[in-house]
């Protein structure tokens, strides 16, 4: 499936952060539809991911407050993979000098100080950015029952076994997807239409699982 989210021909707007600064959301939907989608036409999908939404709680409620009733895909992966790729990232942008070893036995005090004009997150959030069930909590209070987990690892295996234009159009219990979207760059899918959707895409950012806790496709967590 392919999903309309730049508002520049030929060019892909990464990162919007909208729901991250309350001084922004008090610009409003309209302003949100015309910035970032004035180049739709009748695509039943619209939508943008900014992966450090899920850190941020108060972005759901912002989330919540501009939208409306939306549906809420949350894509996690393995904690320890995503703590290796952080310091990965990190070490790669010029944020982290310190050996892999010594970053995450470090990390196990408490987070460390860092430039929030180099970046709207902390780089050296490697293991609690991996406790995705306190992440979720007030996204699940904002958006429940419309949030929809999904694990890099699962979708990675489906990409293998079929096209990416098809890896997200099957039906799942918890998570019926819309039935045609497009990008910026690209034509329609050929797909039935169906009632436009707003997403906001919350993606491989956030905290280990709590102990004994596996989240649920629907976000739940079963004896917490």
């Amino acid at each position: 499936m392919r999903i309309l989210t730049s508002p520049w021909p030929g060019r892909r707007a990464p990162e919007p952060k909208v729901f991250l600064s309350a001084e922004v959301v008090r610009r409003g939907r309209d302003w949100y539809r015309s910035t970032y989608f004035a180049h739709a036409t009748n695509e039943s999908v619209l939508g943008e991911k900014s992966t450090s939404y899920l850190e941020d709680g108060a972005a759901a409620t912002r989330a919540a407050s501009v939208l409306g009733p939306a549906e809420i895909v949350v894509q996690l992966r393995d904690p320890v993979a995503r703590a290796v790729s952080n310091w990965r990232f990190s070490t790669a942008n010029g944020f982290e000098q310190r050996p892999l070893t010594e970053a995450l036995e470090a990390n196990l005090s408490g987070s460390r100080a860092w430039d929030r004009d180099a970046s709207s997150v902390s780089p050296y959030a490697y293991l609690e950015r991996g406790r995705y069930v306190l992440y979720l909590e007030p996204w699940l209070t904002a958006f429940a029952p419309t949030v929809h987990v999904r694990f890099l690892e699962d979708v990675a295996a489906r990409r293998r076994r079929r096209p990416i234009s098809t890896a997200f159009s099957e039906s799942t219990p918890t998570f019926n997807h819309p039935t045609r979207a497009t990008r910026s760059t690209g034509a329609p899918g050929r797909r039935r239409k169906s009632t436009p959707t707003s997403y906001a895409g919350c993606a491989r950012t956030s905290a280990a699982l709590t102990p004994g806790c596996a989240i649920g496709l629907d976000g739940s967590c079963p004896g917490r």
